[in-house]
């Protein structure tokens, strides 16, 4: 059976169900907006960790960092500090200052600190020796030192109902407890030149006198009795002789020189590295001067293979009367 419906039931029926998807459908645009005004997960460690970042250029960053990583870490096993502890360490390669300012706010617990490379400084050399080509790339730089500590609030005020309690971290602040000097690495590489050797050959070759070498030996025979019909054979002489030619040398070096070039082997012998990888060496090179001739030094750290007793740190050592001594760097026993 078929039921008519009337034309005003119908169109407050539509009227509804169009009411019913705004609505829903405003609700999903402020959930969505919820859902990109909150932050970004923060990842929390479950142990100590130490960072070490780079400031400058954003596409070798992650490699200076792993490299102060590694740095600290072989010292650390090679030394008594720092890092001296069983801490992580924690390369954040792409990581900016407001980032780790930022995890240190987070979690001030497991946060201890954070070594930071800043910008470095690079030049390239080229030395021509003729024969030897070598080029070298020499880096300087810095590092500073933060260290994490829990921020304390203030105690809330004291109330009649219940004791008054004590201050509580509710986050962490940075700041630097260490800055080094600036520290220089180098590191080149070095290639022999095929073309300036066949130069000083073939001039070499072009105005010595032509040469002739030659060699006579005289074989002797016994005489046989009866004697043959044709008589005896008494000796035998066998020359040699070798001409020394400066234009059969020359195109010989031509040869060999087009040879090489025309199969892409260039004209020189030795490995040819990039300038970046050569930033990355003489930076590693840089640290590692850095952390003996510094770090090592103020930290007072000794081998952990010596039999002799652990040195006194600097900071330890008395100071003169009424210059108070300075205090032993945090970082020495992370």
């Amino acid at each position: 059976m078929i039921r008519i419906v009337p034309i005003r039931t119908v169109s407050v029926l539509v009227g509804t169900l169009a009411m019913v998807v705004g609505l829903a459908g405003t609700g999903s645009l402020r959930a969505s907006a919820q859902v990109e005004k909150s932050p970004p997960p923060l990842i929390t460690f479950n142990h100590p960790v130490v960072f070490t970042m780079a400031l400058g250029d954003p596409a070798i960053n992650g490699k200076i960092a792993v490299l102060m990583a590694k740095r600290l870490h072989d010292n650390g096993q090679q030394n008594i500090g720092p890092v001296r502890s069983n801490a992580w360490i924690v390369p954040e390669g792409q990581w900016t200052l407001g980032d780790y300012l930022e995890q240190c706010r987070m979690d001030p617990t497991h946060t201890l600190g954070a070594f930071i490379v800043l910008p470095t400084s690079s030049a390239n050399s080229t030395e021509n020796w003729i024969a030897l080509l070598r080029n070298s790339t020499d880096v300087t730089l810095s590092i500073l030192v933060a260290e994490c500590h829990p921020k304390l609030a203030p105690s809330p005020a004291p109330d009649a109902s219940s004791p008054s309690p004590g201050p509580a971290a509710t986050s962490g602040e940075a700041s630097v407890v260490w800055a080094s000097y600036v520290a220089s690495g180098k590191y080149g590489r070095s290639q022999i030149e095929f073309f300036p050797l066949a130069v000083l050959t073939t001039i070499y070759l072009a105005f010595s006198p032509q040469r002739t070498y030659q060699t006579t030996s005289t074989t002797v025979f016994p005489t046989p009795a009866p004697l043959p019909a044709t008589g005896a054979r008494a000796s035998v002489q066998t020359q040699q002789s070798s001409v020394l030619n400066p234009g059969g040398t020359a195109g010989l070096q031509g040869n060999v020189l087009n040879a090489f070039a025309g199969n892409g082997l260039g004209s020189t012998i030795g490995g040819q590295t990039t300038a970046e990888s050569q930033a990355l060496r003489a930076a590693d090179d840089a640290i590692g001067h850095l952390m003996k001739e510094q770090l090592d030094s103020v930290c007072g750290n000794t081998p952990k293979t010596s039999s002799a007793p652990p040195s006194v740190p600097p900071a330890a050592t008395p100071a003169p009367k009424g210059i108070p001594a300075p205090p032993t760097p945090p970082f020495c026993n992370w």
